[in-house]
């Protein structure tokens, strides 16, 4: 499965298949280059019928449409949900492509 996540504010987009890693480090899918961000923050992965968002840092903040996640949970993430990583403000939009 393919998508795509769209930064809200800047409209950029990042693709996305099977596995998408977000953080800082230099092989991340979706480079974040923000203080807040951990190297490896989040791992966004197809599931065969649905996407779901873990983080991979207890300290990383990860927001799904608006709540916060607990230090290990995991979500279900459907097309249109709105991930936030690091702070609420930096919002991306999950898209089917």
């Amino acid at each position: 499965m393919r998508a795509t996540l769209r930064n809200l504010e800047s409209g950029s987009e990042s693709p996305v298949s099977g596995k998408c890693f977000v953080g800082r480090a230099s092989g991340c899918n979706l480079r974040i280059l923000e203080p807040d961000m951990s190297s490896l923050h989040a791992q966004l992965v197809w599931k065969g019928a649905y996407w779901q968002i873990q983080g991979l840092d207890y300290r990383a903040s990860i927001f799904v449409d608006g709540r916060r996640l607990a230090a290990g949970e995991e979500a279900v993430v459907a097309e249109g949900t709105v991930l936030a990583f690091g702070v609420p403000e930096r919002r991306f939009i999950l898209l089917a492509t």
